[in-house]
């Protein structure tokens, strides 16, 4: 591991430790025991609602009854329970007016859940930004490594044709592509140069005249 990335680190550790979510703990806790309040409240609303539309619909359907209770003296189904069809009526608008402002506040109380965790997001990703820089670093040496290597083999395999070097080619050759361009690890490049090392290793191929006429380059296209 490197020095940069031991104190990325450890840079990292110490910001995470830093932050304070005790304020942030407390006011979910409390947004939470709200929703719950809300949902039971919602679930006891829209049991009375069905009742109420049954009871409705009942002695609207119901001629044969409507007509006994008029002859006991004119009172309807409903009004035996103690109300009118028309009270009845009100209560249910009641009760669903009531459920939209109930449902408006556990959506008020979830939007501010939302605001409270992306505040927390947002210290906790700049806790993490050392790290996640040092990783993109580390990356991009990686990435600049395996383009060394996939020059050399290219370049090996051009100058010898040796069928080693064409498999690590191909296989790097499949895997570059999705790590260079714009928004990637490396920037975009048309040409990798073969290194020094591997071309001051392979001069002598030059030497061997008329029975070995393949061309050694200085360069390879790119992976893509």
């Amino acid at each position: 591991m490197s020095i940069t990335m031991t104190k990325a680190l450890e840079a990292t550790s110490k910001a995470i430790a830093s932050i304070d979510t005790t304020d942030a703990n407390r006011r979910i806790a409390e947004l939470e025991s709200q929703k719950e309040e809300f949902a039971a409240a919602i679930q006891r609303a829209e049991e009375r609602a069905s009742e109420i539309a049954i009871l409705i619909n009942n002695d609207r359907l119901d001629p044969v009854g409507a007509a006994d209770a008029l002859l006991d003296g004119g009172a309807g189904t409903a009004e035996r329970l103690g109300v009118t069809i028309d009270q009845m009526r009100a209560e249910l608008a009641s009760l669903r007016a009531g459920i939209s402002e109930l449902r408006g506040r556990t959506n008020t109380a979830k939007r501010a859940i939302d605001e409270i965790r992306d505040a927390v997001g947002d210290k906790v990703r700049n806790a993490v930004k050392p790290l996640a820089l040092a990783l993109k670093a580390e990356a991009g040496e990686a990435v600049e490594r395996l383009l060394i290597l996939y020059a050399a083999s290219e370049a090996l395999h051009s100058a010898t044709r040796q069928i080693d070097t064409f498999a690590v080619a191909e296989t790097l050759r499949a895997v570059l592509p999705r790590t260079i361009g714009r928004d990637s690890i490396v920037p975009q490049r048309e040409r990798v140069e073969v290194p020094d090392d591997v071309l001051a290793a392979l001069a002598g191929l030059s030497g061997l005249g008329a029975a070995h006429m393949l061309a050694l380059p200085k360069s390879v296209a790119r992976p893509w």
